[in-house]
């Protein structure tokens, strides 16, 4: 979470995606389907404490 939080802070952009995704063959032949995509705000978030699982081939938008 400090990195993240370090990301938004003290980085070039407001903004940055974050997504989990298990790959099952190689990275480059493998498509992924986005579930659907998530605002989260840092650093009010439930993520900070570890709280929010993330889950699998959603996009995270993680906004300040």
């Amino acid at each position: 979470m400090e990195f993240l939080n370090d990301l938004i802070r003290l980085g070039p952009s407001s903004r940055f995606g974050l997504l989990l995704h298990w790959y099952r063959g190689s990275v480059e032949g493998e498509r992924i389907k986005i579930k659907h995509r998530e605002r989260v705000k840092l650093p009010r978030t439930r993520i900070q404490n570890g709280s929010v699982r993330i889950e699998e081939d959603v996009l995270y938008e993680v906004v300040r």
